[in-house]
């Protein structure tokens, strides 16, 4: 059961069941928000929805969660972060190996107890060491995002509608942040937008949550040049298609997804801002590859 960042995070882990198991059914346990980043992976066959802070609220709602899992009559399953509830789910649903790392609130629910790490991680070496416990192979560690049809050609045709030249790189900058204070003011994006376009033939579009189209409006008047206005305009999938476009990235918040899908697809990055790198969870795949981290 997944969320968020940790999503896109899993991929390598089921590549892996995959490649070890080709011919399994594999199902990820998902809530609402993060079912795009699955929906086209090769390697999942079905996706479940879990809306426990909704639909599966109430204890009469869960309990039919559970009759739902026990009809799939699942072999195994593996729980990426420990929580009692959601192993409870997965016992009374009849699952016979439930594998998790080793901890104080569920330990007596898994069948397999894997050595919590003993240092810090990657996430995606996290959920891979619950892999490498049970002598599996481990051949990519790299994770994916895998847009739609639907979505790259919605990004061509948004791309097209804003006219924006083809023949010019695209620098995606990503202004918001998780959380405020995270959050590098916006006469210093418009500032830096003013010199880049100063200094390069190249095309600028901001990104953001239909919640950043005000702070990417007033970023672009403040600027005084033109940039294209993208925040509010994309879902998950159409993001990472947009992403694809993308030959620059700049932005002020590490650990956004935004960022994540940025670190699969794009050539250069910038990151503005105060993060703590020895815990990001991008930080192992941005020091392979030679970026550059200035903190403002």
């Amino acid at each position: 059961m997944v969320t968020f960042l940790n999503a896109l995070f899993l991929s390598p882990l089921l590549f892996a069941l995959r490649e070890n198991f080709p011919k399994s059914y594999l199902a990820v346990v998902s809530v609402p928000r993060v079912k795009e980043i699955f929906q086209n992976n090769p390697n999942v066959d079905k996706i479940i929805i879990y809306d426990e802070k909704g639909k599966q609220k109430s204890l009469i709602s869960r309990i039919a969660f559970i009759f739902k899992l026990r009809k799939e009559r699942f072999d195994s399953a593996i729980i990426i972060k420990p929580s009692l509830t959601r192993t409870l789910i997965l016992k009374y649903a009849g699952i016979k190996q439930i594998i998790g790392h080793d901890n104080p609130k569920s330990s007596w629910l898994l069948t397999v107890k894997v050595p919590p790490p003993n240092k810090i991680l990657h996430k995606v070496d996290n959920f891979l060491t619950l892999l490498e416990h049970l002598g599996l192979k481990i051949s990519q560690r790299k994770y994916e995002f895998f847009s739609s049809q639907e979505d790259k050609a919605y990004i061509t045709g948004l791309i097209s509608q804003k006219g924006i030249a083809r023949n010019l790189p695209l620098a995606v900058i990503n202004p918001g942040a998780n959380w405020y204070p995270k959050r590098w003011p916006s006469e210093n994006f418009a500032e830096l937008i003013k010199r880049v376009k100063e200094r390069l033939p190249i095309n600028i579009a901001i990104t953001g949550a239909q919640k950043d189209r005000g702070l990417a409006e007033k970023i672009i008047k403040d600027s005084g040049v033109e940039v294209f206005n993208f925040a509010g305009q994309t879902s998950l999938g159409q993001l990472g298609a947009l992403m694809q476009e993308a030959d620059l990235v700049i932005s002020a918040d590490l650990t956004s997804l935004n960022n994540s899908f940025a670190f699969l697809f794009f050539s250069k990055c910038f990151l503005i801002g105060c993060i703590n790198l020895s815990t990001a969870s991008a930080t192992p795949f941005l020091r392979s590859k030679g970026w550059i981290f200035p903190s403002l």
